[in-house]
């Protein structure tokens, strides 16, 4: 969540992505900073100086092989899209495929230049996708409303109560007999 970390104050905070080629920066921790606060000063940070370039382009290949399953699964006649969330969109790489491939798609991420950018990698692939800003413990959806979760690098970011949080929130919004990937 949003507490500040006991004893960061008037120190310095590394954070490190692999999609931004293991670049590392520094950011100034206050006595108000919390590592939601941290994290989403990384990435606005990031996607305010690089844009698209911040992240991969392309989608997660691992995760088209989960969707193509879950698709095959399905008795297409009749059937509504399934609904699919990504925890941490991101530049919308994932997002784009899973519109592609008939889902409907949304997107969750901390940060809104993250989401502004995801938005452009949309419309450039003539796709869209429901996208919030949010924390990936606190989702802001009722319970049951997504057919597929999906977590590519992102829950990574959480510390052990965060990522516990994270997955009963995937829990609560998974429909009964809905599928996590990550």
């Amino acid at each position: 969540g949003a507490a500040p970390i006991p004893g960061l104050a008037g120190r310095e905070f590394g954070v490190c992505d692999a999609n931004l080629g293991y670049r590392c920066v520094t950011l100034f921790a206050t006595a108000e900073t919390s590592a939601v606060n941290l994290t989403r000063r990384f990435y606005d940070d990031s996607y305010q100086a690089r844009g698209a370039a911040s992240q991969r382009r392309y989608p997660n290949e691992e995760m088209l092989r989960f969707l193509a399953g879950y698709r095959a699964g399905l008795d297409s006649v009749g059937t509504a899209a399934p609904r699919a969330l990504e925890l941490g969109c991101g530049s919308g790489a994932n997002l784009w495929a899973m519109a592609k491939e008939g889902f409907e798609a949304h997107g969750v991420d901390l940060s809104p230049p993250g989401l502004q950018v995801c938005g452009e990698i949309l419309k450039g692939w003539a796709q869209s996708a429901a996208l919030v800003s949010a924390d990936m413990t606190q989702l802001p959806y009722v319970s049951s409303t997504f057919d597929v979760a999906i977590d590519v690098f992102s829950t990574y970011c959480l510390n052990e109560d965060g990522f516990r949080r994270c997955l009963f929130e995937v829990d609560r919004v998974l429909r009964p007999g809905g599928q996590f990937f990550s």
